[in-house]
């Protein structure tokens, strides 16, 4: 909420679990998102998403007719905004799935927040989709005219999958949880 503009939510404690979660890969790990890298791979572009924007807004107002910095700025301030939404989205329910495998943990196997926040984190990177962890391979094929659009979310849920069952059979087999 900080980012859109809510202050009162921008606060000291705020700021530190949101780093702790950070540094534990939870939070903020996101590729913007697929489409945004189709393109980028379509174009093998190496600039940023606003880079971006502004490259193709300054394309579209040459093509209208009109000077490129209304369209540039509407543009520009359009992607952003999705960028936040997006992000904060998938931001929020990483975080709330950090929050209750962390709860679990510490419930289930007496440990101490701090241990199992680490082990909570990784459940989370491991059990949804995590665009950074897409391998290679996958985006290379981003670049195939035929299977290119949108493949890092089915390599992502054959990726999660296994890691959903084998954390499920652990927690089974452990007392408490």
């Amino acid at each position: 909420l900080a980012e859109f503009g809510v202050p009162s939510v921008d606060t000291k404690e705020g700021r530190a679990y949101l780093t702790r979660a950070a540094q534990l890969g939870v939070y903020d790990n996101t590729v913007l998102n697929e489409f945004t890298q189709m393109l980028k791979d379509a174009q093998q572009y190496k600039g940023s998403t606003i880079d971006l924007a502004e490259e193709l807004s300054a394309k579209v107002g040459k093509l209208a007719g009109t000077g490129t910095g209304f369209v540039k700025k509407g543009v520009k301030a359009g992607i952003e905004t999705l960028n936040k939404t997006y992000r904060a989205g998938d931001n929020l329910f990483k975080l709330m799935a950090w929050e209750n495998e962390t709860k679990q943990l510490m419930d289930g196997r007496g440990l101490s927040r701090q241990e199992a926040e680490v082990i909570a984190a990784e459940r989370v990177k491991n059990t949804r989709p995590t665009y950074s962890r897409v391998p290679r391979i996958i985006k290379a094929f981003r670049l195939q005219p035929l299977i290119g659009q949108f493949v890092s979310w089915p390599s992502e849920m054959l990726r999660i999958l296994p890691n959903t069952v084998r954390y499920a059979a652990e927690d089974f087999k452990t007392p408490g949880m």
